[in-house]
């Protein structure tokens, strides 16, 4: 499980200090993508890791804006998952153009101590995907 060291702070403390992850998709050229949601999810965290979240995104590089508020409440050796996140009733991330890149963040904070671990883990220790944005391409 990799991750960085957490602390009992607030979700802008934590985008301040770069306690988060990112990932960016972006359409090709002559197609249009529309956000369904962001697939149920595994984690794993330490019992001193932290037990909070926040999912964002932005446009291209626009203001990141808030979708969900998670917790990461179980801290077993097995992992445990997040349900789905609906992204479908978001205006902006339907129909989105080429030339506009889509940045999806997962802030994480409310550790215990520093030594505290975060990560996205393969519960099923399985090739499925253990993180997946779920969408619909269409030709433009």
């Amino acid at each position: 499980m990799g991750g960085s060291t957490f602390t009992n702070i607030s979700a802008a403390k934590a985008i301040a200090a770069n306690q988060f992850i990112t990932f960016s998709v972006a359409p090709k050229d002559g197609y249009t993508v529309s956000f369904t949601s962001i697939n149920q999810f595994d984690y794993r965290r330490s019992g001193t890791g932290p037990t909070k979240g926040l999912i964002q995104y932005q446009l291209n590089s626009g203001n990141f804006l808030d979708v969900a508020n998670v917790l990461f409440t179980d801290n077993t050796p097995s992992g445990s998952s997040i349900e789905p996140i609906d992204l479908s009733g978001i205006s902006t991330l339907q129909n989105v153009g080429y030339g506009t890149n889509v940045t999806f963040r997962i802030v994480i904070w409310g550790g215990t101590g520093s030594a505290g671990k975060w990560g996205i883990y393969d519960m099923a220790y399985s090739s499925a995907p253990d993180l997946a944005l779920i969408g619909i391409v269409s030709p433009k």
